[in-house]
């Protein structure tokens, strides 16, 4: 993995620094020790040149901590946008399918609810023309007393069959 080898590299560089800080602070009590000391220049010399790669390599190991920082910054950038993208897409198709399954589901509540009233329409259209023998089933007394009023119909409900009542087996 790319990504961890950053981390690694990173806390590498980290564990580096604080190396270096150490020494830095050694080398530093050593110098102002020498100094006190009246040690020959020479010698302080060399502790401010041992300073100074200390410094240097804490300045390469810092810059190399930051450009990590920032390849491994790009890195999760990269993966956070296409995380983002598979959201987007995953919360589409999740979309179709709901309006999908609400477009069915309206239609057929639509066609249960209509195709009773439609018999019911073509039942009553059909006595108007003389046809008195229709069964008009399914339907209850207000939804027959609605279209009987839009068609401007005289109802009469036969009160033996509504209770049950048969002649001749019929």
């Amino acid at each position: 993995d790319e990504e961890k080898e950053f981390v690694i590299t990173i806390n590498n560089d980290y564990m580096s620094l604080g190396s270096s800080f150490s020494d830095l602070v050694a080398n530093y009590d050593a110098k102002k020790k020498l100094i006190q000391e009246n040690s020959p220049l020479e010698e302080i010399k060399k502790s401010e040149l041992i300073e100074e790669r200390i410094i240097s390599k804490m300045l390469v190991t810092s810059r190399s901590m930051i450009s990590n920082s920032l390849k491994l910054s790009d890195f999760v950038k990269d993966e956070l946008r296409e995380s983002q993208e598979l959201s987007r897409n995953l919360i589409l198709i999740v979309s179709i399918i709901l309006a999908t399954i609400l477009i069915f589901t309206s239609i057929f509540a639509a066609k249960r609810i209509s195709d009773p009233i439609v018999k019911l329409t073509r039942s009553i259209e059909e006595i108007t023309k003389g046809k008195l023998d229709i069964q008009l089933e399914g339907s209850n007394i207000f939804e027959i007393q609605k279209i009987a009023e839009e068609k401007k119909l005289l109802l009469i409900e036969d009160a033996a069959e509504s209770l049950g009542a048969s002649i001749s087996g019929k």
